[in-house]
């Protein structure tokens, strides 16, 4: 039966009843108008059977005939509504039918009918979790799991702005597979402005509402009719957990909404279940009266209900005590599920998982992460190890479910079943891949990497997808064919879990034989499966133009497998590589038509549609069209936090992290370097929510942050932070690009500091790591190269210098693609072939620097004036002042914008220069201090540059600044 609605027989039903002011004295038969009978129509739903019903209208189980799918349609009657309330509840269905998270019922419509509203739901089969709790006494830890997931439902309401305002247990449904979902958002409040999901959570959106709810459960702000806001919500979650741990309700918690106790600590409970006092104490300050003194969010309550479990070393997944056996009981109980296994139809196979996860295992985890991490490897641990219970636990429900499904219920055919069981095997082998990962760390660097298995796990519920599974190729009579097909599969989720972990090395030339294989099969699905690793991992070696042209095949291949969702993940990687590694937005652009209609015909998933918007963010960002890049990572945004992304569990969590920096790092190009700052500092906190303290993929975040406040002019606080991430590096990380990448900005910024010495330990350091970990080719390391050249002759030691910059000009020559880097590169060669007293290679380096600038940054960008400086500067030096000052004439005529006003001010004063040498003593003077006062209202006094304007001033013509370099 669904269970959408309040059910007959509820226990204490003055008090359990859904009751609305509004409704208050009408009879039921004026209330819901009378049921709806089978076959009737409210849009393209036909009615198929009354449900249920309640205080607020009628729930209905009928078809929607367009999508030809089962549905739940909840009818709300006029007299219930009213006419403000109808229009109030229309806005709310509306919120949440944008309201995607795997713990919440879904919306797909909403619609009036006969005065009234209608809503139309998911059909979830099964009981509530007030069933589910009060069938037996459940284990506390159960029970939390359970909540848990509502709860984190209930969190994605409120950051979507919606106030449930009558949670309970009879509120939530359980699935048949054990899932967790919050349902009857029929009388919750939508916030003012759903969009700020902070303001939502935190209380600053409320709205006055008559009394609607279910008093048992009711806050004592909401039965006295006040204004209510997300706290109320948490209220009544936490008097439905303290009836799920105690089997009842807590009294003082029901008198308030009587108005008998408006204050006081909760009692003893009078239940004697065994809970932690942690426990107690952290629910019931969810039901203070005051709705200051409950916890701020309902997301930290869900937190310190999380780390509370952590701290017992135990953790449980919810479902039958099968399940629990399977992952985390004694031996000896594992011993004995192993014996039912024989005799009871489709019990767990417990032997299975435990041969690859038990609980000797975690203990052997454990030891060996603190043995190699004393600082931060219990709590590493302690996060793996609740992953792999999880998993063991999910395995062995998909397990039971899809062999029940058809030796037990007849509802599933055979074929239907191997393929399940197949999907099943898969992952187990995924699964034990992870372990196997997290076992044989040799390194303090290699625990935090084992972490991100976590990533990598397989998602256990396409195994029970059994649409998706249909749609497969029959799998082949032969049996060397079908070993050899299990085969391939098994590989693939292994190399999935190991990618996960960052481990590429070889991985080219393992897909590539992978490649051979499928072809060899003669299968086009598990062929494409193939191109996709292969594409991936010729990608994670930075062979893109390869990746690329392995896509071309792999979107073909797919498209004839039928395979709708690998296609439109083709599409938008081969858009993102062309976008971002390619710096191509042009290609990107061609693609994006193929591509946006490939993910609409995989169906539209969240993670896929977030790709193209961050593609579509990139492209414009490298048409220095911030604005418009700005608003497609806004969106990118808020379409993950609707889907639930907020959520650590969530598989879109790392998309959540990945889309915060992108947003932060546009705004930093916009130059809203605090709103950029804020943004770097919010992805720190989602990493390390994810994935412990000092984890490192923390380094580039705090390298962003630390560029952030560099531009700033926070110097000090730059390198504070720049130099974290290179602690982090060095001390939790073996020898990788990442390390050589945050070595060189900490030298870069040393640099910028003016702190050579110290920035040249950096950088060659960092060059020297990254000719270990990089291709000789590699632009990353041009980049370290070009920073080493300028840090040296920064020191005076411009011979070093010259074959330095020589190198990294080089590997940039070799690409052939003319790039900001490559025009710097040249930019500091003519400083440097300057510097020696080189006057024509220096005016070549500078020409060519300015040419280049002028292709990719446009002719009146920053780099363009200071090329064209330095070649004002070399002809000076050279005597030839007629070319020198026509060429600053030039410069101060091409309407250059403030961000150049340093370099201008330069310029005033060469010009100066330029006609001391022309004789026109009196205009020189002039004009040099007019150049002294912008550079001293721009830099100082004390500023290098100042104190040589100063020079000439006290002997013109003859100051060093203005004569070139010996030969």
């Amino acid at each position: 039966m669904s269970t959408h609605e309040t059910r007959e027989g509820a226990s204490d039903p003055a008090l359990d009843e859904t009751v609305s002011a509004e409704a208050a004295g009408v009879s039921s038969a004026q209330r819901d108008g009378g049921r709806l009978p089978p076959g009737a129509k409210l849009g393209r739903y036909a009615i198929i059977e009354f449900i249920g019903g309640g205080g607020m209208g009628w729930v209905y189980r009928a078809k929607d005939t367009e999508l030809e799918r089962e549905v739940a349609i909840k009818v709300v009657q006029p007299s219930v509504a009213g006419a403000k309330g109808r229009d109030r509840l229309l806005a709310e269905a509306r919120a949440m039918a944008k309201l995607r998270h795997r713990a919440v019922v879904p919306v797909h419509d909403v619609g009036e009918y006969a005065g009234g509203v209608y809503v139309a739901m998911s059909l979830v089969t099964g009981g509530t979790l007030h069933d589910w709790m009060h069938t037996e006494a459940r284990p506390w830890r159960q029970v939390v799991a359970r909540f848990l997931e509502a709860g984190r439902g209930l969190a994605a309401a409120h950051a979507a702005g919606i106030v449930h305002r009558d949670f309970k247990p009879r509120n939530v449904l359980v699935g048949e597979g054990g899932e967790v979902m919050v349902a009857d958002f029929g009388i919750a409040s939508a916030s003012v402005d759903a969009g700020d999901a902070d303001s939502a959570v935190s209380g600053d959106h409320r709205e006055a509402t008559s009394v609607v709810g279910t008093p048992a459960y009711m806050a004592p702000e909401q039965a006295a009719g006040l204004t209510v806001d997300a706290r109320a919500d948490q209220y009544s979650f936490c008097v439905s957990l303290w009836e799920g741990l105690h089997g009842q309700r807590p009294q003082e918690a029901e008198t308030r909404t009587q108005g008998a106790l408006l204050s006081g600590a909760p009692g003893a409970p009078k239940s004697r279940r065994r809970v932690p006092g942690w426990l107690t104490d952290a629910v019931a300050r969810g039901f203070a009266p005051a709705p200051e003194r409950r916890w701020p969010t309902l997301a930290a309550l869900l937190d310190a209900l999380e780390r509370g479990l952590r701290r017992r070393r135990r953790w449980v997944a919810a479902g039958s005590a099968a399940v629990v056996g399977a992952t985390v009981v004694m031996l000896a109980l594992l011993a004995q599920q192993r014996r039912a296994e024989a005799t009871v139809p489709c019990a767990p196979p417990v032997s299975r998982v435990g041969a690859v996860w038990n609980a000797e295992r975690a203990a052997q985890l454990r030891a060996l992460f603190v043995a190699l991490d004393p600082e931060y490897g219990a709590e590493r641990a302690t996060r793996l190890v609740a992953a792999f219970d999880a998993l063991g636990g999910r395995w062995l429900e998909g397990s039971v479910a899809a062999c029940r499904a058809t030796r037990v219920e007849g509802r599933q055919s055979g074929d239907l079943l191997d393929r399940r069981v197949a999907c099943l095997d898969q992952s187990l082998v995924a699964f034990g891949e992870g372990v196997r990962i997290a076992q044989a760390a040799p390194t303090r660097g290699a625990v935090d990497v084992a972490m991100r298995v976590i990533d990598g796990l397989p998602d256990l519920a396409m195994c029970a997808d059994v649409e998706s599974l249909r749609e497969q190729p029959v799998l082949p009579v032969d049996p060397d064919a079908r070993r050899e097909y299990s085969a391939l599969r098994a590989e693939f989720a292994a190399i999935d879990v190991a990618r996960a972990t960052g481990a590429i090395a070889g991985m080219v030339e393992r897909t590539t034989t992978l490649v051979a294989r499928a072809r060899k099969l003669g299968d086009d699905l598990v062929l494409a499966d193939a191109l996709e690793r292969l594409a991936t991992a010729l990608h994670d070696t930075a062979a893109h133009v390869e990746a690329l042209k392995v896509r071309e095949e792999l979107v073909s291949v797919a498209a004839a497998a039928k395979d709708d969702t690998l296609a439109a993940n083709s599409w938008a990687a081969s858009v993102a590589t062309a976008a971002s590694a390619l710096d191509d937005p042009d290609r990107a652009e061609s693609m994006l038509l193929a591509a946006s209609a490939a993910v609409v015909r995989a169906g539209s998933p969240v993670a896929l549609q977030y790709e193209l918007l961050a593609s579509r963010a990139k492209i414009a960002g490298a048409r220095r069209d911030r604005e418009a890049a700005l608003r497609f990572v806004e969106e990118g945004l808020r379409l993950l936090r609707a889907a639930g992304a907020a959520d650590p569990g969530s598989a879109l969590f790392s998309k959540l992290i990945a889309a915060t920096q992108l947003r932060a790092m546009t705004l930093r190009g916009m130059r809203r370097t605090d709103e950029a700052i804020s943004g770097f500092e919010q992805a720190l906190e989602l990493i390390r929510t994810k994935y412990g303290p000092e984890h490192p993929l923390m380094i580039p975040a705090y390298g962003n942050v630390a560029q952030a406040y560099f531009n700033k002019g926070d110097r000090a606080t730059a390198i504070e932070k720049m130099t974290r991430a290179a602690t982090i590096a060095e001390s939790r990380m073996d020898a990788t690009a990442m390390g050589a990448q945050v070595l060189a900005g900490l030298g870069n910024m040393l640099a910028g500091d003016r702190q050579f010495e110290r920035a040249r330990g950096y950088l060659e350091r960092a060059v020297d790591l990254a000719r270990k970990t990089m291709p000789p080719d590699d632009l990353r390391l041009a980049g370290m190269l070009g920073d080493l050249s300028s840090t040296l002759d920064g020191l005076g030691q411009t011979a070093e210098a010259l074959a330095i910059c020589k190198e990294h000009l080089a590997i940039y020559a070799g690409h052939g693609r003319p790039s900001l880097n490559w025009a710097m590169g040249f930019h500091n060669l003519g400083k440097v072939e300057g510097t020696l007293g080189h006057v024509s290679e220096a005016l070549r380096a500078y020409e060519e620097a300015t040419t280049m600038f002028t292709q990719v940054e446009g002719p009146t960008s920053k780099f363009v004036a200071g090329a064209m400086l330095g070649q004002v500067q070399e002809l000076g030096r050279a005597g030839q002042w007629t070319r020198s000052l026509a060429l600053v004439d030039a410069m101060f005529a091409r309407g250059f914008g403030e961000d150049a006003a340093y370099t201008l001010a330069q310029a005033r004063f060469w010009r100066g220069a330029t006609l001391y040498e022309a004789g026109r003593l009196r205009s020189a003077l002039a004009e040099v201090k007019a150049a002294r006062q912008r550079l001293v209202e721009l830099v100082g006094a004390d500023a290098p540059f100042v104190k040589q304007v100063d020079e000439w001033l006290a002997d013109p013509g003859r100051a060093p600044i203005t004569r070139a370099a010996p030969q």
